[in-house]
């Protein structure tokens, strides 16, 4: 038990110590190509998403509202004096400053890059950069290689990508523009509460759309959606089609039982999640949820009108497809074991519960397509399964159910095991299948 509890400690404690140790740092702009302001919004959410991996960021907004409360002139003013520099970063308590400046010649957009310390007022000379591009969406492109250049970026899974959702398309009948609009919020809400992704609001979009001089963007075809997810600086776009959401009140009878009535409630949808970057599908596949008013307890059930169903089925269903995205997009793996218990790298903000069960694949080498010599997969063999007993945020503790301890290794990928209806207690009377 101790080992259990030392293992934990040193993997909690770890986190948080490395949380703790992030520098804060802010990012000021000097908008010289007279950009407008959404395009330099847009810029430094890009950026602020990109330090956000690395870096306790303060945001674009909260940075405008300190330099108002403390009566400094301008962002842009902020490396121009180093005792105003100091200043600012004693009653921020920012530590760096990450200062880009825009200017435009013609078709030529040049930015380019400084690192300052608020305390000192020197700048890093290893921490400078400039790049040139032809276009506003090359600008970005090349920023992000110019911020990686100068170590500003987290690497690998401490990167968070920024999620542009596109409107929910209605593709079936009977479906209301409200409950589609609910689902795509709902979805979002929970996308970004997984930690996968920063997502991009809908507000943002909207006013982006505005500047592209778009009609209607929920008639938009797959080029104008790539086009306005590049003016977003989105790193991915979601696109969802639904063809299903309806409550059916399905009866049947018997003689001796009389009538006997149930809700059934289905959700139907399609998606596609697209690299902005490559046009790339990161995941993609078509999804089913169906909910049955006799699993919902009788109690919570007993006012509900056809609008509850609808939104308790919705928030089921998101959980489940949110655990479907991230399944393809960043899959449950093994964090550590100890002896029969094993921790895995999603919790409560992911969908995990208490008594969820995951099947347990070791990964082996990729599999090469004998033709084109690519990498087109990795062998899998199920070592066994575990069940959840315990959930925090980011993090989930379970134990060995099948299997043999030494067969769980780091690293080896989890799939949640579909769970079968709960059992109903079987009726006092003959009823009808």
């Amino acid at each position: 038990m101790w080992k259990s509890l030392l293992f934990l400690c040193l993997f909690v404690v770890g986190g948080a110590l490395g949380a703790a140790t992030r520098e804060k740092i802010a990012v000021a702009s000097d908008n010289r190509a007279k950009l407008s302001e959404n395009e330099i919004q847009a810029l430094t959410s890009r950026i602020e998403a990109k330090l956000n991996g690395k870096f306790n960021v303060v945001t674009r907004s909260a940075l405008e509202a300190i330099l108002r409360e403390n009566q400094f002139q301008t962002e842009s003013g902020l490396v121009d004096d180093r005792g105003t520099l100091a200043r600012f970063g004693k009653v921020s308590g920012v530590n760096l400053l990450l200062h880009y400046t825009v200017a435009k010649l013609g078709n030529k957009y040049t930015m380019s890059f400084m690192l300052v310390n608020c305390t000192t007022g020197e700048v890093d000379a290893e921490k400078k950069a400039v790049v040139d591009a032809v276009s506003f969406a090359q600008l970005i492109a090349r920023m992000e290689i110019a911020l990686d250049k100068m170590g500003l970026l987290a690497k690998g899974a401490d990167a968070v990508r920024k999620l542009a959702i596109l409107p929910v398309k209605v593709a079936g009948r009977n479906i209301s523009p409200a409950d589609a609009a609910a689902f795509g919020s709902k979805l979002g809400s929970s996308l970004r509460g997984s930690g996968a992704f920063e997502l991009l609001e809908r507000a943002d979009l909207d006013k982006i759309v505005a500047e592209s001089g778009m009609v209607d963007f929920e008639l938009a075809d797959s080029g104008q959606y790539s086009r306005i997810a590049q003016m977003s600086v989105a790193d991915d776009i979601l696109v969802l089609n639904l063809t299903r959401l309806e409550n059916n009140l399905i009866s049947s009878s018997t003689q001796i039982a009389g009538t006997n009535s149930r809700i059934v409630s289905t959700v139907q949808a399609n998606f596609k999640l697209l690299e902005v970057k490559t046009g790339k599908v990161i995941a993609s596949g078509d999804f089913k949820f169906t909910m049955r008013s006799t699993e919902i307890p009788a109690s919570e059930k007993r006012d509900w009108t056809a609008a509850d169903y609808t939104n308790a089925l919705l928030d089921r269903a998101v959980a489940a497809l949110t655990g479907t995205i991230l399944e393809q997009v960043d899959p449950v793996l093994v964090a550590g074991v100890d002896g029969g218990q094993v921790y895995l790298t999603r919790g409560s903000l992911g969908g995990v519960k208490t008594g969820d069960v995951f099947l347990v694949y070791a990964r082996s080498a990729g599999i090469v397509h004998p033709v084109t010599k690519k990498v087109i997969g990795q062998a899998e063999k199920m070592v066994g399964t575990v069940r959840v007993n315990s959930v925090q945020p980011e993090l989930s503790t379970a134990s060995i159910v099948t299997g043999k301890a030494a067969d769980f290794t780091v690293g080896a990928a989890c799939r949640k095991q579909a769970q079968a209806p709960a059992a109903q207690p079987p009726p006092a009377y003959p009823m009808a299948q």
